[in-house]
């Protein structure tokens, strides 16, 4: 069951702060607060899904296809894209 006060529906509602990357209609990318590596970003749904088990099964096509659209945008964004 999605819980809609954890720490990803804060963020997308705006009550905790991110160093945003991108966003559209689908997804928000954003620099994880306690990188494990040089960079470290997040691509997060906008939908209501548990994880990303829930996601495949439920998302629409357009959400699906919307987050592997900006995966390939953040990692140009930031660098770790062949095509950077």
């Amino acid at each position: 069951m999605y819980d809609k006060n954890n720490i990803f529906a804060k963020i997308l509602r705006g009550e905790i702060p991110c160093k945003k990357i991108y966003e559209d209609e689908y997804v928000l990318a954003f620099y994880d607060i306690n990188p494990q590596k040089k960079v470290h970003a997040l691509v997060i749904s906008k939908g209501e899904y548990v994880d990303l088990d829930d996601f495949s099964l439920k998302a629409s096509k357009e959400e699906i296809s919307g987050l592997i659209k900006a995966i390939s945008i953040v990692a140009k964004k930031i660098g770790v894209s062949e095509e950077a």
